[in-house]
């Protein structure tokens, strides 16, 4: 089994800043604002994998938790970081959205976003989804997908409402 070989670096300062020198100052200035804006278990996950080149067996050690808590923490830090620097790389490159909302895709959105729009506090997700399941002949799953849907409608009407 070939093995894949990273990028180790040692000294302190180079951790701080993992990027080379030569790199451009605005990609180096967003990265570190990245890492720094992540909370710092998943910093320390991603800086033990990546710039220090560790198995996750040793980020787990050296994290002191299972190595399938590192693999997800390791995951959700690369999605946040990912999240993070999408603005970025837009404007940078001149790169266009994209939807990855699967609700926003959905044929059936508009009855999908009414029955969130009346979805009460006291219900559980699992509960509206057999509701919505019901409703429209098809599940979605998993719940989350509703959830992050549910947060985006809320952002989109408060900035139609001037930003507030």
């Amino acid at each position: 089994m070939a093995r894949k070989l990273r990028l180790i670096y040692e000294t302190p300062a180079s951790l701080r800043q993992p990027w080379d020198s030569d790199c451009n100052p605005d990609i180096k200035n967003a990265v570190g604002k990245a890492l720094q804006e992540l909370p710092p278990k998943l910093r320390n996950l991603i800086t033990d994998r990546h710039f220090r080149g560790l198995s996750m067996a040793d980020v787990a050690r050296e994290n002191g938790i299972t190595i399938k808590s590192a693999r997800a923490g390791l995951h959700e830090a690369e999605r946040q970081l990912r999240q993070r620097l999408a603005e970025f790389a837009g404007a940078r490159w001149k790169l266009a959205k994209v939807s990855v909302c699967r609700i926003c895709k959905h044929p059936k959105k508009a009855v999908i976003e009414r029955l969130l729009a009346s979805k009460k506090d006291s219900e559980s997700w699992g509960v509206f989804c057999r509701r919505l399941e019901r409703r429209i002949g098809e599940r979605v799953h998993p719940p989350r997908v509703l959830i992050t849907h549910f947060g985006h409608m809320g952002i989109q009407e408060r900035r139609t409402d001037g930003g507030r």
